[in-house]
Order: structure tokens, then C-alpha cells, then sequence
């Protein structure tokens, strides 16, 4: 299968769901399926518009997709709201980012990001029409160590991840999809409902 690895920028609650993220970002790393330009901690730092800033300049500006994974309680978090902001919006002679959503297990459709949402549509049919794509982690959940041995499974799961980061990059030229008018976060919001 030939195929071009895209940069992709993982976006992601470091808190809660860091196993997903290092897992996702090593395996497919390793095999040759993405080039990850995500950021390798959280900044540590409480001026949001220095932040704001480094993202784009050191990691969404070399990247040409944003994946999103959601887990429970990724639709409050602040910095995912900005990340996917950030990742909408054109600047400098950077254009916009694709975006893929990862449900994670457990997580249902009704605890996606509202940024997320107000790009993701589907038609009656459940086909995805809108300018997000979304799958769940088990589609393409890198292989557990006894796995690995099952090359044919190891080779779906990839041919999943890569069509689904096309999906997105080919995206990007339908930018009159792209709904990026909520307001963005000024505070993580409550995760008690």
C-alpha cells in the first residue's frame, strides 16, 4: 500500500488520557504511519497566550492534521477547545489543519468537544459529511504485545488510521465546511454531569 505519512498533531486531556496518547503516538510512529508533531508534555506556564503561541509555532505550524482523542472528559477541556481552534484557522502562510476525532473507549458520541461538534455532520445515513471525520480507537487501537505476531491484523488497523488521516488532509479544501465561530474557553468547565 503506498501511501504519504502526514504530520499530525495528537490533541488530547494529558491528565486522563495520556496511556492512548503515548500508545497511538509510538506505535504508529514506529511503523511508519504518521509523523507526529504533537507536543511532548503539557507547557508549563500560566500565560495562556504564551501557550497559545508556542502550539502554533512549534507544533500545529508543521502539521497538517489535528487528531482529537476523546475521552470522558475531553469535551471541557480548555486547551483541547483552543487546540482544535488553532488547528481551523489559517495564519502566516499556514493553512488549515484536517481533523480526526478517536473516541475512546467508553466514550459515546454525546461527549464530544462543541468545537468538534459544530464541524462534525452526518447525513441521514450516517454517512460523515461534514468537515470532521470520526472513528473509535478500537478500529485502529495499536496491537496489544501478543498481537503484534498478527501481521494482517497490525496491517487493517493501519489501513484504517491512514485512510481516515486522508479523509481529513483531503478535507482541507473544503474549508467552507468549517464552523469555528464558538467562543473559545477561558476555563476548563464542570465534568460533574
Amino acid at each position: 500500500m503506498s501511501y504519504t505519512r502526514r504530520k499530525v498533531f495528537v490533541s488530547y486531556h494529558h491528565a486522563n488520557d495520556q496511556f492512548y496518547a503515548d500508545r497511538l503516538k509510538k506505535f504508529y510512529s514506529e511503523t511508519d504511519t504518521i509523523i507526529d508533531r504533537s507536543l511532548p508534555e503539557a507547557f508549563d506556564s500560566n500565560d495562556d497566550d504564551y501557550i497559545l503561541s508556542q502550539i502554533r509555532q512549534k507544533h500545529l505550524k508543521d502539521s497538517t492534521v489535528t487528531i482529537v482523542l476523546i475521552g470522558q472528559q475531553t469535551w471541557a477541556r480548555k486547551w483541547v477547545d483552543w487546540e482544535i481552534y488553532s488547528s481551523l484557522r489559517p495564519y502566516g502562510d499556514r493553512t488549515v489543519n484536517g481533523l480526526l476525532g478517536i473516541l475512546l473507549p467508553g466514550v459515546s458520541k454525546n461527549r464530544l468537544p462543541p468545537r468538534f461538534v459544530a464541524n462534525y455532520k452526518e447525513d441521514f445515513l450516517g454517512n460523515q459529511i461534514g468537515y470532521a471525520r470520526l472513528i473509535t480507537w478500537n478500529m485502529i487501537a495499536p496491537p496489544q504485545l501478543w498481537q503484534l505476531f498478527s501481521n494482517n491484523e497490525v496491517q487493517k488497523k493501519k489501513e484504517i488510521l491512514i485512510n481516515s488521516i486522508e479523509q481529513a488532509f483531503l478535507n482541507r479544501k473544503n474549508t467552507y465546511l468549517i464552523n469555528n465561530t464558538l467562543p473559545r474557553y477561558k476555563y476548563n468547565h464542570s465534568t460533574n454531569n
